[in-house]
């Protein structure tokens, strides 16, 4: 068999794998690149689904806020976004004291942490 891209017999193929069918004919070339990756369809579809999943749940989400912000359902929003942002806060430090493995970027900065906490303290 002859490669259609660039003419090179089964043994000279340097860039595609050949996939057998259920009957051993040749059925498929696949660029190398491809080759025992994750380009399964299975795959692709619960990456899109997580995607999907996470664009409706944001939209939701500030849908809802929307809603709530209003002056005679919840007339308490500084507070509210003050807290959230406090919480916040307080849970990323202490998953940084429990497991620092989930802050790669922090190892770069090792020496700085004072120059760092002046761009967040006022």
């Amino acid at each position: 068999a002859v490669c259609s891209r660039c003419t090179a017999s089964d043994s000279e193929f340097a860039h595609t794998s050949l996939r057998l069918s259920a009957t051993g004919h040749k059925s498929q070339q696949l660029p190398a690149a491809m080759v025992g990756s994750s380009y399964d369809v299975a795959s692709i579809v619960r990456k899109l689904g997580i995607c999907v999943t996470y664009v409706g749940v944001s939209t939701a989400l500030i849908r809802f806020n929307k809603h709530m912000m209003h002056e005679d359902r919840f007339p308490f929003s500084l507070a509210l976004s003050a807290i959230h942002m406090i919480a916040s806060t307080m849970l990323a430090g202490l998953l940084y004291i429990v497991k620092p493995s989930m802050f790669p970027a922090m190892g770069t900065i090792q020496d700085q942490k004072l120059d760092m906490a002046k761009w967040f303290v006022p």
